[in-house]
């Protein structure tokens, strides 16, 4: 059905499609964890008590995590190979998003979010590469313009579901929602 749509489809194996979805799943993940927090914010700040620079310096912190987890994952994946960095790498943002969900103050919650930076940017350079280098030159273009709309998915996904339920359960409760990725690895 889609190749009727969509000729080029049926050019691409089962292996190839296999590497490229389970890599967009990576980046659905990963845009939900990395915008989850900036949609609970206003619950996170009345709990702890963080004044609004706080909270801008909070929602900042993945971004300081991503020169090192993209250098990092990227160096390692050269080494140990592209799909077992970018698996643990959706690990690593995944239990930084869970470990938000424990933090007792601010310096635990910058902290965790650090992680999720790190294994954000090492989930991009592992997955990108891992997914895209297995499909025919004429049609990477098509894979990297799929796999990057990822992102944008989890982002709604985050912003529609996430307000509610942090009210109805609890801005922690929330993060925890962020380990899901771990139980798909």
């Amino acid at each position: 059905m889609i190749a009727k749509f969509f000729p080029w489809y049926s050019e691409i194996t089962r292996p190839q499609k296999n590497a490229l979805f389970s890599a967009w799943l990576g980046y659905v993940f990963d845009g939900f964890d990395f915008m989850l927090i900036f949609y609970i914010m206003y619950l996170i700040k009345a709990d702890l008590g963080l004044t609004d620079m706080e909270g801008a310096f909070l929602a900042t912190a993945a971004f300081i995590g991503r020169p090192f987890g993209g250098a990092l994952f990227g160096l390692l994946a050269d080494k140990f190979g592209r799909k077992p960095l970018m698996m643990w790498s959706i690990v690593a943002y995944s239990v930084g998003t869970g470990l938000s969900g424990l933090a007792s103050g601010v310096i635990m919650l910058t902290l965790s979010r650090f992680i999720v930076g790190m294994g954000m940017a090492g989930e991009y350079a592992c997955a990108s590469t891992y997914a895209v280098e297995s499909w025919p030159k004429h049609l990477k273009s098509k894979a990297s313009a799929f796999l990057v709309s990822g992102f944008g998915i989890g982002n709604i996904i985050a912003a529609y579901f996430m307000p509610s339920f942090a009210e109805a359960y609890g801005w922690r409760a929330a993060f925890f929602v962020g380990l899901l990725p771990v139980l798909l690895v």
